[in-house]
């Protein structure tokens, strides 16, 4: 690994805070498996200087990014566009560069706004002090696109910019938040990243973002993510693969998730920084051996499995509304997602089991999802759910078996009665959760824990309960261990539904271990869906009773 002191010599070539920015993959497909191949984008884009921070508009069509020259002390920034299956020869954007340094560009979704940080004249710079080496700090600058070219840049209000380095700036979806990176002079290892609100040039809230984003070592580069509920970031913080590695954080209900380490093959022992995405295809800057340059930039296209996103969707127990037996039949689902979020209509059809359990995921994108019962056998009409990002909420749903044909007579007029949709009303055997723990854990964190107080805000006033507890874990270990996991994280869900109130309830406490993975493990590829805990409530009068 290289020694601490060519860390510092290689940023301060590329002159470079770096940053994520929020964009396309042009030209390489998403993947969903495990291998992950990364490619050179060769000489076309490379130089033998330090080419860095790519960032890409929506439609992948353009790319800006920085290059210093191998003898070169100030970066420029240079533009290229993707035609004929690649990318063309890149240009020097004239109109913003100057004879000292422009870097860490970020281009809109849209290719209509162009931000950067430069020392330019003009830019707010610290006061001389005798007898201490003097640096040039950077500000950051504004651009929009016209019909002959980019404007002149315009630095930013507000108080945005200081006598310290301001770079790597980013744009929220809408437009409205500003993410930059701070650090004084040339002590890239006090970078910090913050936000603000943007309006036009002036900027206001200015203030640093919390834990787990600023961890108190060099923590810069913040892009949020087009198509996840998170961001990317770059940090040297403990426990990465090399010197700088790139993170991404979910983001859901105003809450940060853990930072995820990208891993290899995006993370190397070298400086890996400055992404860029859309989809599952990623750009980012290296200085690992093999390049053509200094630093240059690399693609890869991502496997889902790398992010840890929480699920948005639904769980639906299916019960009949006369008998409270569990109904196992199909549905119809439509999934729609906002104009300004992508767009779109999904269809797709669910089946609920033999205990009346479907599930589905929807996506953190959605605005509203249509259920619509597809089996003739019961009255069909659609029900309208509100998706929570974040959140897999539960649904009970009661159906009315549909008179047989012989026995119709009904107006045209008349309306069927559409399927109720309850949440505080059990069924007589139906199942709650699943409930997740973390790996290699029986403790609930601070989210499970309020599921837990749900399922007691439903059950709470029902009459005497029989409940069937079943823990649950991942392949991992052997069978003896995860049996024994199983039966610890279901003994914790026991204990936390007592302390919750349901004293008065009979419970079955059991493990399945790992010989019942959870189909979402093997849908979306994850194993966390298999360390879960099922609460069902069962019928008092079956079978053996809990204790």
């Amino acid at each position: 690994m290289k020694a601490v002191k060519n860390i510092s010599k290689w940023l301060s070539l590329m002159a470079v805070i770096i940053a994520a920015a929020v964009s396309v993959g042009a030209g390489v497909e998403e993947s969903d498996t495990v291998e992950m191949v990364l490619s050179n984008l060769g000489k076309e884009i490379n130089s033998t200087g330090d080419d860095f921070f790519p960032t890409i508009t929506a439609d992948g069509s353009t790319m800006v990014f920085c290059i210093r020259p191998e003898k070169g002390e100030s970066s420029d920034i240079y533009i290229t566009t993707f035609e004929n299956g690649k990318w063309t020869k890149a240009q020097p954007i004239n109109e913003i560069n100057t004879p000292l340094d422009e870097q860490t560009p970020f281009i809109s979704s849209d290719g209509k706004i162009l931000l950067f940080s430069s020392n330019r004249e003009g830019s707010l710079r610290p006061p001389r002090k005798e007898g201490e080496e003097y640096y040039l700090t950077n500000d950051i600058y504004i651009s929009h696109k016209t019909g002959s070219g980019w404007a002149p840049p315009r630095r930013l209000q507000g108080g945005v910019n200081t006598e310290d380095n301001e770079r790597a700036p980013s744009l929220s979806r809408d437009g409205k938040t500003i993410y930059f990176s701070r650090y004084s002079g040339d002590d890239i290892y006090s970078s910090r990243i913050y936000g603000a609100t943007l309006d036009g040039i002036t900027t206001s809230n200015v203030a640093p973002l919390p834990e787990p984003i600023n961890s108190g070592h060099s923590d810069f580069a913040l892009m949020p993510s087009n198509d996840k509920p998170g961001f990317y970031f770059s940090s040297n913080r403990p426990g990465g693969l090399g010197l700088w590695d790139i993170y991404f954080v979910s983001y859901v209900n105003n809450e940060f998730g853990t930072p995820v380490n990208l891993g290899e093959p995006v993370n190397s022992e070298f400086n890996d920084l400055c992404i860029t995405e859309i989809g599952n295809t990623i750009y980012f800057c290296s200085d690992r051996s093999g390049g053509v340059g200094k630093s240059d930039i690399y693609t890869i296209a991502i496997s889902r499995k790398v992010f840890q996103v929480p699920d948005t969707g639904f769980k639906l127990y299916v019960v009949d509304k006369k008998t409270r037996e569990a109904v196992s039949t199909s549905f119809e689902v439509s999934v729609t997602r906002d104009p300004g979020k992508g767009g779109g209509v999904e269809n797709f059809v669910i089946e609920s089991d033999g205990n009346g359990i479907g599930e589905f995921w929807v996506g953190h994108l959605a605005s509203s999802v249509r259920v619509k019962a597809a089996d003739g056998r019961f009255k069909q009409d659609e029900v309208r759910l509100s998706p929570e990002e974040g959140e897999m909420k539960s649904v009970v749903l009661e159906l009315e078996e549909a008179p047989k044909k012989e026995e119709v007579v009904q107006k045209k007029e008349e309306v069927i009665e559409r399927p109720v949709v309850s949440e505080t009303a059990p069924p007589k055997d139906f199942r709650i959760g699943p409930i997740y723990f973390e790996y290699r854990s029986s403790t609930l964190t601070e989210k499970e824990r309020k599921h837990v107080e749900k399922i007691f805000g439903v059950l709470k006033n029902e009459p005497p309960l029989c409940l069937k507890i079943v823990g649950h874990t991942d392949p991992v270990g052997s069978d003896r261990y995860n049996m024994k996991l199983g039966l610890e994280r279901a003994k914790t869900v026991e204990k936390a539904l007592v302390r919750s109130g349901l004293k008065n309830a009979k419970y079955e406490v059991v493990s399945m271990g790992k010989r019942r993975p959870s189909y979402l493990s093997k849908k979306i590829g994850n194993r966390k869906y298999d360390r879960r805990v099922i609460v069902s409530v069962v019928d008092c009068d079956r079978g053996k009773k809990g204790k």
